[in-house]
C-alpha cells in the first residue's frame, strides 16, 4: 500500500502540522480544567473544615487551605459561614483570559455554649 500518486506525498505531515497546535491547545485547556476542579474541591474542604472549627470555638488550621487562599468568617449566634477564595495563578491563555478566582462557602451551626 504505497502512494501511487507522487503529488500525494507529504499530505499527512502537513495535516499533522496544522492539527498539532489545536491538539496542544485542547490538552492545555483540559489540564487547566482539572487544576480548577481540584482547587475548587480543596477550597470547599478548607471552608468546611474552617466552618466546623469556628463553630466549635477551636482555632482554624490553615494547613488545609490552598496556597494563597483568603478566608472570610461571618458568624452570628446560630451559625458560622466561612468563605474561602483562591486565585489560580496559572493562566491557560496569558493576555486573553484573566486568572481564575474560585470561591467556596460553607456554613456550620454554632455549638451551644461555645463562644462565637
Amino acid at each position: 500500500m504505497g502512494v501511487t500518486d507522487p503529488r500525494q506525498r507529504g499530505y499527512v505531515t502537513a495535516e499533522l502540522a496544522a492539527a498539532l497546535p489545536v491538539l496542544v491547545l485542547v490538552l492545555g485547556a483540559a489540564l487547566f480544567a482539572v487544576l480548577a476542579a481540584a482547587t475548587h474541591i480543596r477550597a470547599t474542604d478548607a471552608a468546611r473544615d474552617a466552618a466546623l472549627a469556628a463553630a466549635r470555638g477551636a482555632p482554624i488550621v490553615d494547613g488545609a487551605l490552598p496556597e494563597g487562599a483568603r478566608v472570610a468568617i461571618d458568624h452570628d449566634e446560630a451559625s458560622v459561614a466561612v468563605t474561602a477564595t483562591v486565585t489560580i495563578p496559572l493562566r491557560p491563555f496569558p493576555g486573553i483570559a484573566p486568572a481564575m478566582t474560585i470561591t467556596a462557602t460553607a456554613t456550620a451551626a454554632t455549638e451551644p455554649g461555645e463562644p462565637s
